[in-house]
C-alpha cells in the first residue's frame, strides 16, 4: 500500500503525474544530472497528465475529506492525490513523488471501483465547504478523473512507475 507522504499543497498549486519505465526511474535517481534533464522535458511528454488546481476538488470526491497538509482519509484512495513516496528530486512544493508499479496497480483498482453516482452525491453534498471547484465544474472534474484512471490503469497495464510533482 503507498505511503501517505505529509506534503503541504496550497490552492494556486498545481499536481501533475507522469508514467515512465522502471528502468528510466531508476536511471533518474542513479544520475541526478538525468533527473534533471527529465524533469524540465516532461511538459511535453504524451504520458503526462496534470490535474491543474482540481487536485483538492479530486481529492475531496475520492475521499470525503477537505486537505491542505496531509490526508486522514482512509487509503487507499487518499494516496492519489496525497499519497507517494518521495524522491530526492525537488518540486516546487516539496519532492517529487512516485508510485511503485505494484502501487500504482493497487490505486488502478481501487479507482477502477469508483461510482459515477456517489461522487455526484458528495459533489452536490458539499454545501458551503471550500474546496477549488464549483458547480459548473462537474463534467471538468469527472473528465479529469477519468484522464487519472486511465494514467493508473495504463502504468498498471505496462508495469510502470507514476510521478507525481506539485508546482
Amino acid at each position: 500500500m503507498p505511503a501517505v507522504q505529509k506534503i503541504k499543497i496550497n490552492m494556486g498549486i498545481t499536481v501533475s503525474y507522469q508514467r515512465i519505465s522502471p528502468s528510466k526511474f531508476t536511471e533518474i535517481q542513479n544520475n541526478p544530472e538525468s533527473g534533471e534533464e527529465f524533469f524540465d522535458s516532461i511538459y511535453v511528454a504524451k504520458t503526462r497528465l496534470s490535474i491543474q488546481k482540481e487536485w483538492q476538488a479530486i481529492h475531496y470526491l475520492l475521499t470525503g475529506e477537505i486537505a491542505f497538509d496531509e490526508s486522514q482519509a482512509e487509503p487507499p484512495l487518499c494516496n492519489v492525490v496525497m499519497g507517494g513516496n518521495a524522491t530526492k528530486f525537488e518540486a516546487t512544493y516539496g519532492y517529487v513523488r512516485y508510485f511503485s508499479p505494484s502501487e500504482a496497480n493497487e490505486l488502478a483498482q481501487a479507482l477502477t471501483g469508483v461510482v459515477r453516482e456517489d461522487l455526484r452525491n458528495r459533489f452536490d453534498l458539499r454545501g458551503d465547504r471550500e474546496i477549488y471547484a464549483q458547480e459548473d465544474e462537474w463534467e471538468f472534474l469527472m473528465d479529469l478523473l477519468e484522464s487519472m484512471i486511465c494514467v493508473f490503469q495504463e502504468a498498471a497495464k505496462n508495469s510502470e512507475v507514476i510521478l507525481i510533482s506539485s508546482y
